[in-house]
């Protein structure tokens, strides 16, 4: 599909919804999303980022046509299949709190990588990344 409205009515049409109720789940208006589909004008990052999200989709596939699309397993699947135990049983877990309990739990985790990643208990690429971040 050669344009990014061309792949947001391809994957309305294969989800079988309506534009309203498409829009609706991304967070747009009806005309908005008729008018990304039309390719009168693209959707900004937020929208891309939303669709990608509630359709489990890569936004590689929506803003260029590559990487996993509708019906193709993406990578984060994948690697849930490769959880260890605990792993399963945090997330688990996990997916039962609030909102303010997610975020609770996901500053811990950052904090604690952060803390790992300036004692150099980490891959290198894994602290690279956290020594950008910064917790207190």
């Amino acid at each position: 599909m050669e344009s990014i409205g061309k792949r947001f009515k391809h994957l309305r049409k294969m989800m079988k919804m309506s534009q309203v109720n498409f829009a609706q789940a991304i967070g747009i208006s009806q005309g908005t999303l008729s008018d990304i589909e039309k390719d009168k004008f693209k959707p900004s990052i937020e929208t891309v980022i939303s669709a990608s999200r509630y359709f489990n989709i890569s936004t590689d596939w929506l803003l260029k046509g590559t990487g996993p699309g509708p019906g193709e397993v993406p990578v984060r699947e994948k690697r849930q299949a490769e959880l260890s135990p605990l792993e399963r049983e945090i997330l688990e877990k996990f997916r039962e709190l609030d909102e303010e309990g997610k975020r609770e739990v996901a500053h811990f985790v950052n904090y604690t990588h952060f803390e790992q990643a300036k004692k150099g208990r980490l891959s290198t690429s894994t602290s690279e990344q956290a020594a950008g971040k910064e917790y207190a």
